[in-house]
C-alpha cells in the first residue's frame, strides 16, 4: 500500500507540474475521464442499489502501470460533480469479490506515430461484457513519456492488476472469464482461486507468445492436474471435471527467466460424458459387441481421458484369414493400440484420415481376448470422436502375423525373402535381422508395388534411424546405411494401399 501511495504522489506531482506547453495533455487525460464518467453514470443509472466499480491497471506499451490510480482520483472528482451516489469506486489496489456482480475499468496505452492512443473500457463482471469504450489520442511529448515511464517503473514490481498473488495463500479470487496478466520478473508465479457450487467442466488455459504451464490444486493443496503446451503453440490448457468446492490454480512460465504479459481464461460448463465411462484402463474396458454396432460415438473428456473396449464377436462368423480394421473419425490427433490379453499386437498414429488413427490386424487365437485402447496424442486434447470397426477377409501370406516388432519375421543377411503379401489396406510387415560386423548394408523391396521402408534399432519401433520411399529401382524402397553391431527392425508398408506381393532383402555391401 505504501508503494501505491508513493506512486500516486509521484504521479499527481508529475501531472499537475507539467510545463505550460503540456497543459493540453492534462486536459486530454481529464477529458477522457470526464467523458467516460458520464457514460458510466448513464450506463448504471437504472441499476438497482449501490454498484461496485473497480479500476484495474493499465497496460502501457505492454508494461503494466498504475495509471489507474490517476483515473481513480479523477473519477472520484467527476462522480462528485455529477451527483453520482450509487457507485462505490475502488482503486487498483483493491481486489474484486470472488462472487457477485460488479463493474471494472481497464485500459491500454500504445504509442503510435508519436501519439499516445489511450483506450478505457467499462466492463460488466463476471460476464466480462464490454459496456463502453472511450478512446483518446494524446500528443506524445517528452513530458507524457516521462510520466508514463515513471509510473511504469514504480509499478513494475507489482506485475499486474492481480498482484500480489505469488503464493497459494494470496491467490486472487476469480469468476469465469478472460483476463490479462504478466510475469514482472523471472520466477514469478500467478495464483488464482475459484469456487464451484455444483459439479462443472472447468477449462483453464493461456494465450500469447510465452511458454506457460498451469497446475490445479484442490482445497487441501493437493495437485490434481497440470499441463504444459496443451494449447496453441507453447500455451497451456487443462480441462477438468470438478466437484463443488474451492480450488486454486497456478500459472508460471516454463523458464524461470521468462518475463512478459499473457492472456488466460477460466471457463465452466456442464459435464456431458459418453455412456461408456468410466473406461480409462484395461480393467475398466467396456464390451463392444460388434454384432450390435460397428460405430461408437465417444468423447475424450476431461484432459487425460482414454478409452478401453473389449471386443465381442458373438453372433459373427470369423473365417480363416479374417482381419479387423478399426479407425477413428474426429478433428483430433488420435492413437490406437490393439492388445490380445496383455500383449500389444498392433498400433497406429496418423494412419487414418488427417491425424486420425487406423489399424488392421488378423483375427486368430482366442477371440474373447482382444482389447482396443484409444487416446488422443496429447493428454490435454478433448473433444468428440467416433470409433469404427470392419471385418474383412484377406489372402494371408505364410509370414503372418508380423504386423508389429514383437512378431517381426526373421531374415538372414544376404537373403532375398519372397512370398510377402499386403492382404489388406492397412497391412504392415515387420522384419528383424542381426548385424554382427559393422559396415554398410542395403535393404529394400522388389516387385511392382509402391512401398515405404523404415529402419529402427529398438523392439518398440520408436527409434527410427532411416526411411525411404521410391529408391532408384522404380517404386521400390531401398536403404543403404552404415550399421554398428546389433539387432535391427525394418517396417515395410504400401504407399497406395492397393494390396499385392513383394520380396524383401538385407545385404552387406
Amino acid at each position: 500500500m505504501k508503494k501505491r501511495l508513493l506512486v500516486l504522489v509521484i504521479l499527481c506531482l508529475m501531472v499537475w507540474t507539467l510545463p505550460a506547453q503540456s497543459e493540453d495533455i492534462t486536459d486530454i487525460l481529464e477529458g477522457a475521464a470526464d467523458s467516460l464518467s458520464v457514460l458510466i453514470r448513464d450506463s448504471l443509472a437504472n441499476a438497482q442499489g449501490p454498484q461496485s466499480l473497480y479500476l484495474r491497471g493499465i497496460l502501457y506499451n505492454n508494461e503494466t502501470t498504475v495509471l489507474g490510480e490517476y483515473f481513480n482520483m479523477i473519477f472520484l472528482k467527476k462522480f462528485s460533480e455529477l451527483g453520482v451516489s450509487n457507485i462505490n469506486l475502488f482503486g487498483p489496489e483493491v481486489r474484486p469479490p470472488a462472487g457477485g456482480n460488479y463493474y471494472t475499468i481497464e485500459g491500454t496505452g500504445l504509442v503510435v506515430l508519436n501519439r499516445l492512443q489511450l483506450s478505457l473500457t467499462l466492463k460488466k463482471q463476471p460476464e466480462n461484457q464490454t459496456i463502453r469504450v472511450e478512446n483518446a489520442a494524446i500528443p506524445h511529448s517528452t513530458e507524457i513519456q516521462g510520466l508514463l515511464q515513471s509510473v511504469a517503473a514504480a509499478s513494475a514490481a507489482g506485475g499486474d492488476a492481480f498482484e500480489p498473488n505469488n503464493t497459494s495463500a494470496s491467490a486472487y479470487p476469480l469468476n469465469p472469464g478472460r483476463y490479462q496478466a504478466g510475469f514482472s520478473e523471472g520466477g514469478d508465479q500467478d495464483w488464482f482461486s475459484f469456487q464451484l457450487t455444483s459439479e462443472a467442466l472447468v477449462t483453464l488455459g493461456t494465450e500469447g507468445i510465452l511458454d506457460t504451464t498451469i497446475e490445479l490444486f484442490n482445497s487441501s493443496g493437493t495437485s490434481i492436474g497440470s499441463n504444459d503446451d496443451g494449447g496453441e503453440d507453447y500455451n497451456a490448457r487443462l480441462v477438468s471435471i470438478l466437484s463443488p468446492g474451492t480450488y486454486r490454480f497456478m500459472i508460471k512460465a516454463y523458464s524461470s527467466e521468462t518475463t512478459g504479459n499473457y492472456t488466460f481464461f477460466f471457463e465452466t460448463g456442464v459435464v456431458v460424458l459418453d455412456t461408456y465411462e468410466p473406461n480409462n484402463s484395461q480393467s475398466q474396458a467396456k464390451t463392444w459387441a460388434l454384432s450390435q454396432g460397428r460405430t461408437l460415438s465417444l468423447s475424450f473428456l476431461p484432459s487425460g481421458d482414454q478409452d478401453w473396449f473389449k471386443l465381442d464377436f458373438t453372433g459373427l462368423t470369423i473365417s480363416p484369414g479374417s482381419y479387423l480394421s478399426i479407425w477413428t473419425s474426429s478433428d483430433m490427433d488420435t492413437r490406437l493400440d490393439i492388445y490380445q490379453g496383455g500383449n500389444l499386437i498392433a498400433e497406429d498414429d496418423d494412419g487414418g484420415e488427417d491425424y486420425n488413427a487406423s489399424v488392421s490386424f488378423f483375427l486368430e487365437g482366442n477371440l474373447n481376448n482382444y482389447y482396443v485402447f484409444a487416446r488422443p496424442y496429447s493428454e490435454s486434447t478433448t473433444g468428440p470422436y467416433q470409433l469404427t470397426a470392419e471385418i474383412g477377409t484377406g489372402d494371408l501370406d505364410a509370414f503372418e502375423p508380423n504386423n508389429t516388432p514383437l512378431t517381426a519375421t526373421p531374415i538372414s543377411l544376404g537373403q532375398l525373402q519372397t512370398g510377402h503379401r499386403f492382404s489388406n489396406a492397412d497391412d504392415v510387415d515387420w522384419f528383424v535381422f542381426v548385424v554382427s560386423q559393422a559396415g554398410t548394408y542395403s535393404l529394400g523391396t522388389e516387385g511392382y508395388l509402391d512401398t515405404v521402408l523404415a529402419l529402427f534399432n529398438d523392439i518398440n519401433g520408436n527409434s527410427q534411424i532411416a526411411e525411404n520411399d521410391d529408391g532408384p529401382e522404380g517404386l521400390n524402397s531401398l536403404l543403404e546405411v552404415y550399421l554398428a553391431p546389433g539387432t535391427y527392425y525394418a517396417q515395410v508398408r504400401e504407399y497406395s494401399r492397393t494390396g499385392g506381393d513383394y520380396s524383401f532383402f538385407v545385404r552387406r555391401r
